[in-house]
């Protein structure tokens, strides 16, 4: 059994020969061909992401911003419209319940000599307390507030519902409201009580 340097005799070998010839991903053979679409699938993820917080940051950003003075006013034109409000709770008004089995707090909150009935659902910040400044966002709602011993509220056929708060002293607030804050302070507490 000659074995020339062109030619392969089978009866001679005594291992099995590789074959090293080169393959395609689609073949079978890469082992990173079946995991191609993870990283496909992670830039997907990522451009979701940052769609939801662009969106977001684009609802947040056309919120109009009233005073309470301001927001009062334009009760008919807000109507059932989503913006933040800015004023400051009146001492005394300051009321914690449920509302829809949700915890909830009920307050009058005051602008320029204007009050007007807030209920937020949820807990308010560890801050909230009477005469800080707030940021409420949410919108206005017909019919008294549902609250059953908000009785020193203004009752005015109207309140205002909030899902988010900022106070004064959290920073998230300071960050938003820098320009405001002096103002609210001043403009705030001329509210008086019509009744007492």
């Amino acid at each position: 059994m000659s074995n020339d340097a062109g030619t392969y005799d089978p009866d001679s070998a005594s291992a099995p020969v590789e074959d090293l010839a080169p393959r395609t991903l689609g073949d079978g053979a890469g082992r990173s061909g079946g995991r191609k679409w993870v990283p496909i699938a992670a830039l997907g993820l990522v451009i979701v992401a940052l769609g939801v917080i662009v969106g977001q940051g684009l609802i947040n950003g056309t919120l109009f911003f009233h005073e309470v003075d301001q927001a009062v006013e334009k009760r008919a034109e807000l109507d059932d419209e989503r913006f933040r409000m800015l004023g400051i709770p009146v001492d005394g008004t300051i009321v914690s319940t449920t509302v829809d089995g949700e915890q909830a707090v009920a307050f009058t909150v005051t602008f320029d000599d204007v009050a007007t009935d807030v209920v937020h659902i949820g807990d308010p910040p560890q801050l909230f307390q009477p005469d800080v400044p707030v940021t409420l966002e949410g919108r206005w709602v017909r019919g008294g507030a549902p609250v059953d011993e908000f009785a020193d509220g203004v009752n005015d056929g109207w309140y205002f519902e909030s899902t988010h708060m900022l106070v004064k002293h959290d920073n998230d607030y300071i960050n938003d409201n820098e320009t405001r804050i002096d103002d609210a302070e001043e403009r705030g507490a001329s509210y008086v009580d019509q009744d007492s």
